[in-house]
């Protein structure tokens, strides 16, 4: 390329469109500018430091214009924005249900206020499906459909069906962790309030519980000494210096993980499954982590139909705790691209809040 083609690339390039991604926790709040899928700008704010939505948008805004003219660019590059929320989500409905930590967001129209201060247009879908998409661009699927199976004090999942962020018709469409694996009437009892989901197994709570269980039989096994403060991590370290009552513990776990991953797979049919959260036992450069993946693996080919097996690769996350801040400016970029319902409510309600402004003489 002749350097003045290089230049007219470069000048072009440094007119791409930007998107603004906000990823809302209970206990933080992410923002940043996305342009060519690559964070440009990324903060880290405290959600007990603002009083809700408007102060966060607001907030937002600011971020957005102070970091763009910091970066050089035009502040009209900015197209859109994506909010990436905890909870149930269904496709119509822009606001969220009870959410720990989060009282002052429930029974707001985040789109709607967030649309009104922003001025641009805003798209709302779940944080577990924003991590997915940001996870499943940085493969470059082209197409295929990822689940993104997140392992912590519950078990959540985002799922990506041919590209597109699948939440279903009430919004629990992807919810593996309320998966049944055991129908039995005394099966373990889940947070939810049902009996035998695989998060009562599998979650933080029920691999301690199965530590436990499983050490009455293994008074030998170092984790006899942390006893009364069991926890995924300790088992994990525990699994890595060789104790076979805790590599037992991981492999038990990853059983059951494996089951609802297999259930999983007859239904959606993804090419990829990976792994994230807090509890990856150590994650790929772990030896014991490899192992849970290897057994998840065994797990899911020894109960499905042989195709599954065929196909299906069962990987860790790679974007860590960025994933869900960069997927949801993704998801902005992908709704104007593809012009969807998303995007045609988001902009509905960009001339809808105009239209407000103009009248008011705002």
């Amino acid at each position: 390329m002749s350097e003045s083609n290089a230049a007219t690339e470069l000048d072009a390039n440094r007119n791409a469109p930007i998107y603004l991604g906000i990823d809302l926790g209970g206990t933080s709040i992410k923002l940043a500018l996305v342009r060519e899928e690559k964070i440009v700008a990324l903060e880290q704010v405290l959600t007990k430091d603002f009083l809700g939505p408007r102060e966060v948008f607001e907030f937002a805004l600011s971020f957005a214009k102070r970091q763009i003219e910091t970066l050089g660019y035009q502040f009209d590059q900015l197209q859109a924005a994506g909010l990436a929320a905890p909870g149930v989500l269904a496709p119509d409905v822009d606001e969220l249900r009870e959410v720990a930590n989060l009282s002052a967001w429930t029974n707001v129209s985040l789109t709607d206020v967030a649309t009104r201060i922003l001025e641009k247009p805003v798209v709302l879908l779940n944080d577990a499906n924003a991590a997915a998409l940001a996870e499943y661009k940085a493969r470059d699927l082209d197409g295929r459909s990822l689940a993104l199976v997140t392992l912590g004090t519950g078990i959540g999942c985002g799922l990506l069906l041919n590209g597109v962020p699948h939440c279903g018709d009430s919004g629990i469409g992807g919810e593996l962790g309320h998966v049944v694996i055991d129908a039995a009437d005394h099966a373990w009892l889940c947070g939810c309030g049902k009996r035998g989901h695989v998060e009562a197994y599998a979650g933080a709570g029920g691999v301690v519980r199965i530590a436990k269980e499983m050490l009455r039989d293994n008074p030998g096994s170092v984790l006899h000494q942390d006893i009364d403060d069991l926890s995924p991590y300790l088992i994990a370290q525990a699994a890595e210096q060789g104790d076979a009552t805790a590599v037992e513990i991981v492999c038990q776990t990853a059983r059951y993980v494996g089951h609802a991953v297999s259930i999983l797979c007859h239904i959606a049919d993804p090419s990829y499954v990976l792994f994230g959260g807090a509890m990856d036992f150590g994650g790929p450069e772990s030896t014991v982590g490899l192992r849970f993946l290897d057994v998840v693996r065994q797990t899911v080919v020894k109960q499905s139909l042989v195709q599954v097996g065929e196909h299906l690769h069962i990987e860790f996350a790679t974007l860590g705790k960025d994933a869900g801040v960069i997927g949801a400016a993704l998801f902005a970029e992908q709704a104007r691209e593809t012009s969807s319902e998303a995007w045609d409510a988001a902009s509905s309600s960009l001339l809808k809040n105009t239209t407000s402004f103009a009248e008011q003489g705002t």
